[in-house]
């Protein structure tokens, strides 16, 4: 059976957790994590963390960045969301109830968030992907300030991260056959003869760099098939968080094809 969660924000300072309708925690909403926007720590300042164990603290001062994502004015959904399923895994593990912990628990979420309504479509709908993106928890029902939200959208985010990691890894065995192909036709005996000793260096780069292009263009390829498929199935919000979560291709590079590639005026 599903336990009830209500997650409240008490104007942006603090987070009031219930769960069954019991009070369970108040939390303050700070999250820090690193550069790839990695989850560090929840509910604990850099004063908290370095107080209470000063050892994490030094595991993590250089790459730990902290704030509060819930702030309207500068929302930031996918931590908003990383923040929320966390906290529901943090109250839900302690919870003397809770599942075996190989297993997900189930929780019925309902958010409270004063001025969510300001907020663009695109960041709420970001913001409620990301709450239900979770290896811990799995949500059977999710309402934000007493609006349910529906769950299918986010099945089909899923499947569709599937197929784009599956269609890449399928690309880039085809792409690396046809090169060790290639390389047989155009070389014939030389490929698979000794290599001399001063070619050593020459033909490790060479490889090198092949490898790199055909990764690279398997990267391309399968993104540009991939948001072709699910341009009618999903909105450009979520299909593009996705190829940024996937990490095939660095961030800045598919930033590059999103903005002039993959835009919707040029049919992607």
């Amino acid at each position: 059976m599903p336990h009830s969660l209500m997650i409240k924000l008490d104007d942006e300072k603090n987070i009031i957790t219930y769960m069954d309708g019991n009070f369970i925690q108040n939390t303050i909403p700070i999250i820090a994590f690193d550069n790839n926007e990695k989850f560090l720590s929840l509910g604990e300042t850099q004063k908290d963390i370095h107080k209470k164990s000063p050892a994490k603290w030094e595991r993590m001062k250089k790459k730990a960045q902290f704030c509060n994502p819930f702030l309207i004015n500068t929302f930031h959904p996918k931590l908003a969301g990383i923040f929320i399923n966390n906290l529901a895994y943090s109250v839900l593990n302690t919870s003397s109830e809770s599942q075996n912990k190989w297993l997900k628990d189930s929780v019925e979420l309902q958010i409270i968030i004063p001025d969510y309504e300001k907020l663009s479509r695109d960041t709420q709908e970001l913001f409620e992907h990301y709450i239900q993106k979770s290896d811990f928890v799995s949500i059977s029902s999710l309402s934000i300030n007493g609006y349910a939200k529906p769950l299918a959208n986010f099945a089909k985010a899923i499947q569709e991260e599937q197929n784009l990691k599956s269609g890449y890894t399928f690309t880039l065995i085809v792409l690396f056959g046809l090169a060790f192909l290639l390389a047989q036709i155009t070389m014939g005996e030389k490929f698979s003869a000794p290599i001399p000793e001063k070619y050593v260096f020459f033909v490790v780069a060479i490889v090198i760099l092949a490898g790199t292009i055909i990764i690279y263009s398997a990267g391309f390829v399968s993104f540009m098939i991939w948001k072709i498929n699910v341009k009618d199935s999903l909105s450009d919000v979520i299909s593009n968080a996705i190829m940024e979560d996937v990490n095939i291709l660095p961030k800045s590079v598919i930033k590059l094809l999103r903005h002039n590639l993959l835009s919707p005026q040029n049919g992607g």
